[in-house]
């Protein structure tokens, strides 16, 4: 029993870090708000705009634009970087492909 329930526990940690769920990095100051892009016409149907977003870099933030990604599957979406405020901190999720939720 303990066994199952450590590899469960494996298992869900990966797909956690897999997923984007993890923090890839964090700053004490939040990020200014997101620039207006230009979208233009997709290359192909299975392709998906992911915005644009701010990455920290020492003290500033540089802007990372946004681009087509062809969809590795349609079952999935793409969930876009995004930060996260706790006590002043500011956390930096990876973007990525994830299964739909319905």
């Amino acid at each position: 029993m303990a066994l199952r329930m450590g590899a469960l526990l494996i298992a869900a940690f990966a797909a956690c870090i897999m997923s984007g769920c993890a923090p890839e990095v964090t700053s004490t100051m939040p990020p200014p708000a997101d620039k207006n892009e230009l979208i233009g016409t997709a290359p192909g149907a299975d392709y998906s705009w992911t915005k644009g977003y701010w990455w920290p870099q020492g003290s500033e933030y540089v802007w990372h634009p946004g681009k087509w990604e062809q969809n590795p599957n349609e079952a999935l979406v793409y969930q876009r970087e995004r930060y996260e405020e706790r006590n002043g901190i500011y956390y930096f999720y990876e973007g990525g492909w994830q299964y739909r939720i319905r």
